[in-house]
């Protein structure tokens, strides 16, 4: 018994930088291992492909966790997988995502920077889905952060500057990013998975596949460890078995 991967695409890893200055502009950089190591390859401002795969992925750096958008593109030659952290940017995207009402869009990811004028500037993006451009899915009614008051009702304050709580504006993208997961493609259930059911430890890392059906679930050796991704069966028709 040996291992392989599902198709023979190669699979491309990308992290989104939202940094926006004078010197700096949003991009997607590509993560190339090397060795045992990951080292920065080229920036681009724009990815684009049919979307396959989308989810949440949870890390850990330095006993910090922290959780990910994750998207794939693919194409005919190659997957494409991206990572975002929260951010205003990155929340901008998973609100237009959230737009998308069809599994199967061919999509184009574009990032750039704006000046908002006195030497200041912001990250922007736009996606466009099948070649028409996506609005914001919730214009208004988004949490908005909350400043952390100490005991006394003073302004919390670390390195002379006050403390905002995100908490609950990243718990309302993360449910919007999964909810659009369920709409495009859906969770797999344990029947439609092989008879095979994802760790409870693994929950919010799954990354649903936009599928008409689910024949196995597997660890493909082409994505980090700590992806649990599902092989599909695209020839199946069908409504979705989920």
């Amino acid at each position: 018994m040996g291992a392989s991967n599902s198709n023979n695409k190669n699979t491309t890893f990308f992290s989104l930088k939202a940094k926006a200055d004078e010197t700096n502009t949003p991009h997607f950089v590509q993560n190339i291992k090397d060795g045992t190591k990951w080292i920065k390859g080229e920036p681009f401002d724009t990815v684009t492909g049919t979307l396959t795969k989308m989810g949440i992925r949870e890390r850990e750096y330095e006993g910090v966790k922290s959780k990910l958008f994750v998207f794939v593109l693919s194409d005919k030659d190659e997957n494409t997988q991206v990572e975002m952290t929260h951010n205003l940017l990155s929340h901008g995207i998973v609100n237009s995502f959230a737009s998308l009402s069809v599994p199967g869009a061919e999509l184009s990811v574009k990032v750039y920077k704006k000046e908002a004028g006195g030497g200041k500037f912001f990250g922007n993006a736009y996606v466009e889905a099948d070649g028409e451009r996506l609005s914001w899915a919730i214009p208004d009614e988004v949490p908005k952060k909350e400043q952390v008051m100490t005991a006394k009702g003073e302004p919390f304050m670390q390195g002379g500057k006050p403390v905002w709580d995100g908490t609950k504006q990243d718990s309302f993208f993360e449910e919007l990013w999964l909810k659009t997961a369920e709409k495009v493609g859906g969770v797999p259930s344990e029947k439609d998975s092989g008879g095979m059911k994802p760790n409870k430890d693994y929950e919010d890392k799954i990354v649903y596949d936009q599928s008409t059906r689910v024949t196995n679930v597997a660890n493909s050796t082409d994505y980090p460890k700590d992806l649990t991704f599902f092989d599909i069966d695209s020839d199946q028709s069908g409504e979705l078995p989920f």
